[in-house]
Formats: C-alpha cells, sequence, structure tokens
C-alpha cells in the first residue's frame, strides 16, 4: 500500500492542465511520474491510501494554483495581491470549482482506500518534536504510517530523509519509506 504526498498528486493534477508544454522540463518529468504512480493505482497493481486531512491539503494546494493562475491572467502578482484577500475576492470560474471539486472528492478518494484516521495527539506531537517537519507534512506522514502503508512517496527530500531517521528511534516509530518515484516506479511497473 501506498500513500502520495501532495506534490505527487499536484503533479498528476497539473499534467490534466493544457498549459503544461510550457512549463519546464523537470516539472514535465515530474508529471510524467505522477501519471505512471496513477496509473499503476488505477490498475489495480498498487493500492493508494488516502485520509480527509490529505484530501483538504490537495484541495488547498490546487486552489492556491487556480486563483494565482487567475491573478497573473488578470495582471497581478501573486504576493501584490496578499493570500487572504485573493481567497476572498477572487472567485475561480464555475467550471474550475467544478473540475478542482470533482477531482480531489471523487477522482483522488474513488482511486484510493479512504480511512479518516484518528490522530493521537499526544503521540503527534512527540512526532513533531523529533521529526522536525511542518505540520501537514508530518500529519501525512503520521496518518500513512498508521495506515499501514509501505511507502510514502514524495519529492520532498525533507520528509525522506526525516523518515530516515525516524526509522532508527523506538518512539515515534515509523514502518513507512518514504521515497521518490523514481525510486518507486521501477520496482513497481510493468
Amino acid at each position: 500500500m501506498i500513500f502520495l504526498d501532495t506534490n505527487i498528486w499536484y503533479n498528476y493534477f497539473a499534467s490534466l492542465e493544457k498549459t503544461t508544454s510550457q512549463i519546464k522540463k523537470n516539472f514535465l518529468k515530474n508529471q510524467r511520474e505522477a501519471l505512471e504512480i496513477v496509473k499503476l493505482i488505477k490498475e489495480g497493481k498498487v493500492e493508494c491510501c488516502i485520509t480527509n486531512f490529505a484530501l483538504m491539503e490537495i484541495y488547498s494546494v490546487i486552489k492556491t494554483v487556480l486563483i494565482n493562475s487567475k491573478l497573473l491572467y488578470d495582471g497581478f502578482l501573486p504576493g501584490e495581491f496578499g493570500r487572504a484577500k485573493a481567497e476572498t475576492d477572487i472567485q475561480l470560474p464555475k467550471e474550475s470549482t467544478g473540475f478542482l471539486n470533482n477531482f480531489v472528492y471523487e477522482e483522488i478518494k474513488n482511486m484510493c482506500k479512504f480511512d479518516d484516521v484518528e490522530i493521537d495527539y499526544n503521540f503527534l506531537n512527540r512526532f513533531l518534536k523529533k521529526c522536525g517537519l511542518d505540520v501537514s507534512d508530518a500529519v501525512l506522514l503520521y496518518q500513512a504510517n498508521k495506515m499501514g502503508c509501505e511507502y510514502f512517496i514524495t519529492t520532498d527530500n525533507n520528509i525522506i530523509k526525516t523518515a530516515e531517521k525516524l526509522k532508527n528511534l523506538k518512539k515515534p516509530k515509523l514502518k513507512i519509506k518514504a521515497i521518490k518515484p523514481k525510486e518507486f516506479l521501477p520496482k513497481h511497473s510493468i
């Protein structure tokens, strides 16, 4: 069983957009890897897990990207407009919000084994003190581990290094292995 970090879902989402021909080569490589992993999930070759927290984070990240794209299209730089003001003042077109809702709450949720993992906040607090990750990354890694996933697939080097360090501790003990898509794909494609 695998758990995909938000950056993998974002790369998959971005590969669905029609503007990808203008994106840098490295980003396209990340998109191709995300597409390959999602294809394995859709074909039933690997099982993927997802939680409510992960779905909300994916939704938030992609919505921010769509808002920033709209700001740029309207002649603003996202930083000068301000995120809070953008969240309240910028109205995404209905087709964008419909697509986003469908992508996150239908497509991803239906592709993955869904579990609303209850968080042990005492454990999570100890986990956060030991790992040094930001809260959202720590929660995702914690939930993936709690669900019994074998792999946490991410492009984030910090998560990979942290997960490796935590494997050697008694508490909090991580059984999950954090790896990059390029490490996962050769073992699971075919």
